[in-house]
């Protein structure tokens, strides 16, 4: 079973790579 700080960490990496990604993201989908 995955400690409770361990899945914390995997969450923040999850939104810091949304929130990184996205608007290179956004900028290729409004073309």
């Amino acid at each position: 079973m995955v400690s409770p700080i361990a899945h914390l960490q995997s969450i923040l990496i999850k939104i810091t790579e949304f929130f990184t990604f996205y608007p290179i993201n956004f900028h290729i989908f409004k073309k």
